[in-house]
């Protein structure tokens, strides 16, 4: 499985159930059994997913909105999103030419 860098556009894979519980957001893909839950800020990245985007531009949305580096941001990014993807809830798309 390809490893997501800032450059991958990444998205939901459809038909991932998601439940919000309290400050979570709980997900589950039953085509691959993989339950993850969320809290609020990697459920706010989740639903920047809901459309392909760039993980840069991702990281870009949450540095306008979030006292962080951007280097600490870029890598707790890419840490959750390689996560996900491993457990097949996103996946990476082609680059729009």
């Amino acid at each position: 499985m390809a490893e997501i860098n800032l450059d991958s556009r990444v998205v939901q894979v459809p038909d991932v159930l998601t439940a919000s519980l309290e400050d979570e957001i709980v997900m589950m893909n039953l085509a691959s059994d993989a339950y993850v839950a969320l809290d609020a800020m990697a459920g706010r990245i989740w639903s920047a997913l809901q459309k392909p985007m760039t993980v840069s531009d991702l990281c870009q949305n949450l540095l306008a909105d979030f006292d962080v580096s951007p280097e600490t941001c870029q890598r707790d990014v890419l840490r959750l999103l390689n996560q996900l993807h491993e457990r097949q809830l996103i996946q990476i798309v082609p680059s729009q030419p």
